[in-house]
């Protein structure tokens, strides 16, 4: 779950990632366009699949709060502001890290920046913190500091 404020719309901008090229797992969350996209690669394969919101559209210098999440059956949504945009199942649906030594990036991959802020930025293993259709409350607090 992550709080954004976009500076630019055209074209691909990756927020939050996990990505050193082809041929490894990653993942990646980015705004393309006015939607936002979440690509991983599960196996050594390094195939990227994706889920893409529909019927939103982000407008410059607007603030989102958007999450990634997967349940226990496999099921990845994303939700922006509460509201679920994007859901499947995909037959694998493991999110890895990617190879060893690569670190979790803020505002890019390799060649793609996200200009804009990002801010309340949290990655939960092993829970998937709204796992509903039906989206959940946005909070008016900040995260719990512990």
């Amino acid at each position: 779950k992550l709080d954004t404020d976009p500076a630019a719309l055209t074209g691909n901008h990756a927020v939050v990632s996990n990505y050193s090229g082809l041929g490894g797992r990653a993942w990646i969350l980015e705004t393309t366009n006015t939607d936002v996209t979440w690509f991983w690669a599960s196996s050594a394969s390094g195939t990227l699949q994706s889920l893409t919101t529909t019927g939103i559209t982000l407008v410059l210098g607007g603030e989102y709060r958007i999450c990634v999440d997967k349940d226990a059956t496999g099921t990845i949504r994303i939700y922006v502001d509460g509201v679920m945009y994007a859901k499947d199942t995909p037959a694998d649906s493991a999110i890895t890290a990617s190879n060893p030594g690569t670190g979790v990036v803020v505002g890019r991959q390799v060649s793609q920046q996200f200009n804009g802020y990002v801010e309340e930025l949290r990655i939960s293993k092993g829970v998937a913190r709204y796992a509903s259709d039906s989206g959940y409350t946005v909070s008016a607090t900040k995260f719990p500091r512990k």
